[in-house]
This record gives C-alpha cells, structure tokens and sequence, in this order.
C-alpha cells in the first residue's frame, strides 16, 4: 500500500510544469557551457559540480516537503539506494560533461540517454523488479531510436 496522497488536479498541473521546467532546464546545459567555455575549456567535474549543486539547492526544498508527508520512515536500504543514485548520477553528469569536450553533442547525448535504457536492464537485478515483457524489445528500439534522432555519424 503506497504512503503518498492522492493527487489533486492543481498538483497534477504542478507536476507537468515541474517536468516541464526540468527538460528545459537539462536541455540548456550545452548553451551555457558553451557561452562559459569561450575564453577558455571548463573542466567536466566543475560543470558536473555546478549542476549538482544547483539541482540540490532548487529541490532540497522539495525533498524534504515530500518526506515530511511519508507515512513511515525510510529504512537503510532505502537511504543506500538514494546515495548509490546520487552518485551514479553526479558521475553520469561528469562523464557527459567530459564527452561535450572531446566529441560532438551527438556522441555525447547519445551516451548521456543510454543511462535510462540501461537502468531497464539492470532494475531486475539491481532492484529485484520484475521485467516488463516488452523491456528486451523496447531497450534495442530506444537506442536506434536516439541514434537515428541525434544522427552522430
């Protein structure tokens, strides 16, 4: 039995702008990396930094909301799951920082999404989930699907 609220309609809309305001938000990296990256290369673990520490300080607020209202507190596991998430991401951003700086956008971005496709496939084993049936399939059609979109070749 999940430990969250039912939505309302205003939340819902809240959501979708929150969701919104992420995609736009991500999408713009490159813009302003390369507007700081005129005069000079800005090393890939201080652009993952800045993010880091920018996504942090806009959703802290938001995270500690949303626990206040869980029914149960979280256990270890849970807490070694969310540092193992944080992690992972802040590396997934190094990296796609560092691949901006020696391959094109294409490349990069292409790297970059795999990390979903690859979440799919590890979830059963990482997480204990059940695998979707479709999984094998829609992983292989979500790759093509992003290299025939960002055409790196």
């Amino acid at each position: 039995m999940s430990s969250q609220p039912v939505e309302r309609k205003g939340s819902l809309h809240a959501g979708y702008a929150g969701v919104l305001f992420a995609a736009a938000s991500w999408g713009s990296w490159t813009v302003f990396l390369g507007l700081a990256q005129r005069a000079h290369p800005v090393a890939a673990p201080l652009c993952s930094f800045v993010v880091m520490t920018t996504i942090s300080l806009l959703l802290a607020p938001l995270a500690v909301r949303a626990t206040r209202r869980r029914a149960e507190p979280r256990s270890l596991r849970d807490w070694w799951l969310i540092a193992a998430f944080g992690v992972s991401d802040a590396l997934n951003c190094g990296l796609y920082f560092g691949a901006l700086q020696v391959t094109s956008v294409a490349v990069a971005v292409l790297t970059h999404y795999l990390a979903p496709l690859l979440v799919a496939l590890a979830a059963p084993v990482a997480l204990g989930e059940r695998r979707h049936p479709l999984t094998l399939v829609s992983v292989p059609l979500g790759f093509l699907g992003l290299t025939l979109l960002l055409a790196p070749w």
